[in-house]
This record gives structure tokens, C-alpha cells and sequence, in this order.
């Protein structure tokens, strides 16, 4: 019950309701300083993307050559010895017992890992997955598995980010921009393409592009490609010759091309969860699991050896239109049902690299097929390559515009974007029809996690209060006794009309409305009773607030004849009318309020309430925005369009 304070005056308000500063959520983040982080975590992430790259360069010379050198190679494409096929099975074995001994988070390919901990986790993630992922995809890719480095490059420097975050005091908003700059550094370092890694890391780890995350994002990707140059060069990584990007001859068969890229990316999603569902039911030991895939794909590299390593070099082929168009279909089929083989009995390894393989195969090969099938046709093979190249994973990751900018950068072939564009736009519009979650969350869906990878503004931050409030509470006079009121509100048919505070001496039959009458048409003329009862003097002034609890506890303590405003609470908390819908459910949230009266900022009298189910109005207004047809001004006598 509240304290007897005296009631006559307007209601004291909280000290949060007086101050007119709008909540501002980043007001206790750092931008100074989770920037400075980033610049660590860039320099970091291009040093261990140059020991990556070399470690696997390594494991290759030395598995395939039977020589120790560091020099990055792929394994050879002709003259396979048949005990090579045992290769692949003893990478996988290796990586089976370091998932067991060591982390199982290092199974995969390592986004879907890192977007589970963004959302899942509070951007924390175990020290030790920094350690073992790399050394876990080094060894299965330096053993012939068909995969890139940037998964677990992105794994681990995101999980490099997260431990930054947890050793020095963070907030989860930050260590959460320090995740995704080590993700967005290692991806920078591993291809070149600093722009582009931080737009993967903003769509596929933050769903946010804020001035709080762009900055550090920006000045991670920027320090870790420095860094990378100075070590590795600044030559594209992969090789592509003089092309024509001209985009309106070729336009009807790159609208095609986009069809058929939407088309496989569906077949290649389908098909890899198949064959995870298939691996899964072996009556096998997660341990022996990825040996069996590695000895899989042995036997298929004996008979097609560009199936085995990274793949850039067979790529570079590609785009170079080097390789005959049996030769170019034997390759992507093989690499499809290679990756699937192996990431699908969970080794630890990245997709992007060999879906650039499956991509640019399917440009290259449709290209080549119209050239040899229409007449007077000459399509240019290495751009109709070059188009399929970041669609499919960018597709089949739902970061389709990431992976635009990511091909042009990483070829450094800009002049294609306008064709390489348009491909991947059609591809995603064709995906989206049969595809409902991304490969990336489809394996967290798998895991109980959903994951929403839309962009839109929160409802919350949309509306005002005065947009979405009850501007037609009832309210009571403040002299009003708790015994009445509660012989009324629990009678057959409740009326509390006749407690109801008179305005200017002109009490209408129906229940008092605060603030100014509503005159539009589309609004109901009903006043709404809420489980908290504004107390309003005649002067429309506030007096307090009595819930059905404060009733509850007044009547079970003998306090029946007091008044509401003496069981009732008068030093409340208010909103505003003009501010955010967002600050008055802060407000409500943290004063574990389920309704919030709104008052003028100047003179304090009563202008609506707000409750949970006003909360909850201003999502169907924006799923009304979304999907009420307007009716349209163009009709020519049949009625409108």
C-alpha cells in the first residue's frame, strides 16, 4: 500500500520521468577504445593469417611432394600414387581426435560457430577453439580436403576478438564488434579484401550497420590486409586475363546464368544436408567419422586430383577458361560432392573456396555450352565465370551483396561489377523461393538456434508514444474509496462512470477522456480500462496511479475505506507523449511497471497510458505497413489497380 502521503497536489514524479535526455544506448560504449582494440586485433589477424597460409603450404609439400618447404601449393593434378587416397583419411583422423581431446567446436567450417556465439553465447567463445581451429583446417586442408581457409580464419579471429573481450572489461555490445573484427581482420588477411570483410562480418555475425561497428570493423579489415601485403604481396589471389564486361550483349544469358546459379545453389543446400543426414546415421564414432570422409574423397582425387586442396589454382583456371568443358563439369561435380563428403561427416574446414570452384565452373561450362550450342554466339567465358564465382556461397550464406563487392575486390576486376551484380541478385531472388534459412543458419537451426538475418528498424524506435498510446484510459477522482470501487469493478456489470473525475463542471455519460477529444473518424469513441487506473483531479492534473493489486492489498489489510489515492501510488514514474516508444518500454522494463501513465512535459495533466498491449501494437502496425495493399489512384473505370 502507499504511503498516506498528502494527495491533493499533482503527482511527484520520478526523477527519470523529469529528465528529457532520450535514452541513448551507446552511451556506454567506447568507440575510442574498442577502436584501438580493433587496430590490435587487425594486426594480429594478418600475422596469423601469413602462419595459416604457410602451415598449410607446409602440410601440402609434405604429404604431396614428400619435401619441406613453406611455400603455398596445391596438390598435383596428374600421376597420384594409389596410396594417396589414404591421405585425406589420415588429415580427417587427426582432426577427429583433436575434436575430441581438444574442443568439438572446431568441427565445420566455423561462420555458423562464430554466429552462434554472437547470438547465442554473448560473443564468448573458448580461448583454445584460437589455437586449434586453424591448426585443425591447416592439417585437413594440407591433407587434400577441398576447402579455404576463410571459415576457420573467421572462427578463429573472431574467437581472438571474444577473448580480447573477456580478459579486459567489456559490455557484450562490445566484445560482440571485437568478435566480429577478428572476423572481419582474418578475412581481410586471408583474400586482400578489406572492404569486403567488413561487410561479411556485418552481414553474417552483426546485422547492424552503426557508426559503433563500422568504425572498429573498418579499422580492423584496413590494418590486417596492411599486414598482409607487407607479408604476402599485393597480387590478387586468384589470376583472371583481359576480359569485355560489356553487360547489355550479354544480358539475356546472364539473366539466364543468374536462374540456373539460384536454381543450384538450392540443389547444393539440399544436397549437403542430405549427405550430413546420411553420415550421421553410420554407426560410427565422431572420431572415425571424418577418416571415413577423407578416405572418400582419396578415391575421388585418384581420378579427378583437382577435387584435392584449396583450389585456387583450379579457379584461376577457370577464369582463364584453361580447362575443356568435360574436364570444367568433372570438376564442379566432383568438388560438390567432395565438400559435402568431407564437411558433412564434421572436419574442420571453410565453403567459400570451393564453392568459388562449383561457382565459376557453372559460369565457365554455360558460357562454353552456349558458345558451342547457338550460332553467331561468342559469350566471354572468363566473365560469365567470373559472375559465378562469390554468387553461390554468397547465395547460399545470405550475404549476397557481401560477396558482390568480395569478388570484384578479390580479382581486382572492378569493372565487372555491374554483370557480377546482376547475376547474383537474380541467383538470391530465385534461391529465396525455395531456400527458407541460409546454409550458415540452417546448421544453427539444427541446434535450436534461430537466426534472423533481416534488416529493419525495431517497431520500438519506429513510433512515438503518442502514435501508439490509449489516449482514452479510464480514470478515477482521487476521493474515491477502495471498497467502492471494488463493489463496482466486480459487479455483474461494471461501471466505474460515475468515479470518474468532472471537467469544467460537464461530466459526459461516458467515462472521462484526458487530453484533447479525439476527433477522427477512424477512432473508437470507447474508453479503455487498463489493470492500472489512472487518479485524476478535475484539472486533468495526475494525481497517481491504483492497480488491481494495490486494491487487492488494501482490501485484505483493512483498508477498504481509504481512498484510491491512498492505496494507489503517487511518487509514479510518467512518459511523454514525444518521446521513442523504446524509452517508455526501458522505462517500463526497469521499473518493472506493466503500464506507464503519459503526461504533458510542462503542465504534468494526464494525455494516455501506455501498456504491454500498446507495446505489442506498434509490431501489428508495422505488419500492417508490411501487408495491407493500399488501395491505388489509378482506376480506368473497373475499379482501382
Amino acid at each position: 500500500m502507499a504511503d498516506n502521503a498528502e494527495t491533493s497536489g499533482t503527482v511527484s514524479f520520478d526523477e527519470r520521468t523529469e529528465d528529457r535526455t532520450p535514452i541513448d544506448p551507446d552511451s556506454n560504449y567506447r568507440l575510442g577504445t574498442i577502436a584501438v582494440l580493433a587496430g590490435i586485433i587487425g594486426l594480429l589477424a594478418g600475422i596469423i593469417a601469413f602462419l595459416i597460409y604457410h602451415f598449410i603450404g607446409l602440410l601440402t609439400n609434405l604429404f604431396f611432394y614428400r619435401r619441406i618447404a613453406f611455400e603455398f601449393v596445391t596438390p598435383p593434378n596428374n600421376g597420384l600414387p594409389i596410396w594417396i587416397v589414404l591421405i585425406p583419411a589420415i588429415g580427417g583422423l587427426i582432426v577427429g581426435l583433436l575434436a575430441k581431446y581438444g574442443t568439438p567446436r572446431i568441427r565445420g567450417h566455423g561462420i555458423p560457430e562464430a554466429m552462434e556465439a554472437v547470438w547465442d553465447n554473448d560473443s564468448e567463445v573458448e580461448p583454445r577453439v584460437m589455437l586449434l581451429k586453424p591448426i585443425s583446417a591447416a592439417i585437413a586442408i594440407g591433407t587434400g580436403a577441398p576447402f579455404g581457409v576463410e571459415g576457420p580464419i573467421i572462427q578463429t579471429g573472431g574467437t581472438m576478438g571474444s577473448v580480447i573481450g573477456q580478459y579486459i572489461p567489456t559490455t557484450v555490445a562490445e566484445r560482440k564488434v571485437l568478435l566480429a573484427c577478428g572476423a572481419a581482420a582474418g578475412m581481410a588477411a586471408t583474400f586482400n579484401t578489406p572492404i569486403a570483410g567488413v561487410l561479411i562480418a556485418i552481414e553474417l555475425l552483426l546485422f547492424e550497420f552503426r557508426m559503433r561497428s563500422f568504425v572498429p570493423l573498418s579499422v580492423a579489415s584496413v590494418i590486417a590486409t596492411a599486414v598482409r601485403r607487407q607479408l604476402l604481396g599485393t597480387e590478387p589471389l586468384l589470376r583472371i586475363g583481359d576480359l569485355s564486361y560489356q553487360l547489355l550483349p550479354n544480358l539475356p544469358f546472364l539473366l539466364v546464368l543468374g536462374v540456373i546459379l539460384g536454381l543450384a545453389t538450392v540443389a547444393f543446400k539440399r544436397g549437403y544436408f542430405a549427405v550430413e543426414d546420411l553420415f550421421h546415421r553410420f554407426p560410427v564414432g565422431n572420431v572415425l567419422l571424418p577418416a571415413i570422409g577423407g578416405l572418400i574423397l582419396g578415391v575421388m582425387g585418384l581420378f579427378v586430383p583437382r577435387v584435392l586442396g584449396v583450389g585456387y589454382e583450379v579457379t584461376s583456371e577457370i577464369l582463364q577458361n584453361e580447362l575443356p568443358i568435360g574436364l570444367l563439369l568433372l570438376v564442379v561435380i566432383g568438388k560438390a560432392i567432395g565438400v559435402s563428403v568431407t564437411l558433412g561427416t564434421r572436419t574442420s574446414g571453410g565453403f567459400l573456396a570451393p564453392m568459388f570452384v562449383i561457382g565459376a565452373g557453372i559460369g565457365g561450362a554455360f558460357a562454353l555450352a552456349v558458345n558451342a550450342l547457338v550460332p553467331g554466339v561468342t559469350l566471354p567465358v572468363g566473365l560469365f565465370a567470373l559472375t559465378g564465382l562469390g554468387t553461390l556461397f554468397g547465395v547460399a550464406g545470405g550475404a549476397t551483396f557481401a560477396l558482390v563487392l568480395f569478388t570484384v575486390e578479390v580479382t581486382q576486376q572492378f569493372a565487372a561489377i555491374l554483370p557480377v551484380f546482376l547475376v547474383a541478385v537474380v541467383a538470391d531472388g530465385v534461391a529465396s523461393i525455395y531456400l527458407r534459412n541460409s546454409l550458415m543458419t540452417e546448421e544453427l537451426t539444427r541446434r535450436g538456434i534461430d537466426i534472423y538475418q533481416e534488416y529493419e528498424v525495431d517497431p520500438l524506435k519506429r513510433f512515438t508514444v503518442a502514435e501508439i498510446m490509449d489516449e482514452r484510459p479510464v480514470t478515477i477522482r482521487p476521493d474515491v474509496t477502495v471498497a467502492e470501487l471494488v463493489n463496482e469493478l466486480t459487479s455483474d456489470e461494471p461501471s466505474v462512470a460515475r468515479f470518474t473525475p468532472e471537467t469544467d463542471g460537464d461530466q459526459p455519460d461516458a467515462l472521462d477522456e484526458p487530453g484533447e477529444p479525439e476527433t477522427t473518424p477512424e477512432r473508437t469513441t470507447e474508453l479503455t480500462l487498463h489493470e492500472g487506473l489512472p487518479i485524476v483531479d478535475p484539472d486533468e492534473g495526475l494525481v497517481g496511479i491504483v492497480t488491481y493489486g494495490d486494491l487487492l492489498r488494501a482490501s485484505a489489510n483493512d483498508g477498504a475505506e481509504i481512498t484510491v489515492a491512498e492505496a494507489g501510488t503517487i511518487d509514479i514514474v510518467a512518459g511523454h507523449p514525444d518521446e521513442q516508444l523504446f524509452e517508455a518500454a526501458v522505462r517500463m522494463s526497469s521499473n518493472d511497471l506493466e503500464q506507464l501513465p503519459i503526461v504533458d512535459r510542462d503542465s504534468g495533466d494526464l494525455r494516455g497510458l501506455i501498456d504491454s498491449q500498446n507495446l505489442m501494437t506498434s509490431a501489428m502496425r508495422q505488419l500492417e505497413d508490411e501487408q495491407v495493399r493500399e488501395t491505388g489512384k489509378l482506376d480506368f473505370g473497373r475499379g482501382p489497380l
